[in-house]
């Protein structure tokens, strides 16, 4: 796996040592609500994602974490976006919220998916219908709903409902 970058943002593989930054994002309640898991009470359960993230049998999948860049520091990680299985998510620390940062890191992650995935036809995502900041993201890059279920979650907030989200292949000029 390879880097991705745009003006902001560096994408790169997920390292062990990454694990008190991701644990910041991954114990914050306002970055977890929509998670399908509650917030982390301990490192070890970040750490065990980590793992799990860098197993052998995650080598498929397409997941980076995102980092924001600084001119007068190391970048800074804020984040993860990819693909596991071919359906999408992405985490921000709320700090990070409202700058545009999902959406440049969305717009450059679909261009990269598709130019190395060649293989993959289409990419899904599961949303709860609470999660509007989500929704419109995913909308304003194409993704169209193809259904809904009720309780397809239980979490620490009880059950949770799902939309269904698609976003097919975009054709070449070629084929158009």
């Amino acid at each position: 796996m390879y880097e991705i970058e745009t003006k902001r943002l560096l994408f790169r593989r997920m390292l062990e040592s990454d694990s008190e930054a991701l644990h910041r994002i991954f114990s914050n309640d306002d970055a977890m609500t929509y998670w399908s898991r509650p917030p982390h009470t301990d490192i070890s359960q970040t750490m065990s994602v980590i793992l799990d993230t860098l197993s052998p049998a995650y080598a498929k999948d397409y997941y980076f974490v995102l980092c924001l860049k600084s001119p007068t520091s190391p970048p800074q990680l804020i984040g993860t976006m990819g693909t596991i299985e071919n359906e999408i998510g992405f985490i921000l620390h709320p700090s990070y919220w409202r700058k545009g940062i999902a959406s440049e890191g969305m717009e450059e992650f679909l261009k990269s998916f598709w130019e190395t995935q060649q293989n993959v036809g289409s990419i899904k995502a599961d949303v709860d219908p609470r999660n509007d900041a989500s929704l419109r993201l995913l909308e304003k890059f194409g993704f169209v709903e193809t259904g809904r279920e009720s309780g397809t979650f239980q979490t620490h907030m009880g059950s949770c409902d799902s939309v269904y989200l698609r976003l097919e292949r975009p054709k070449c000029e070629s084929e158009a």
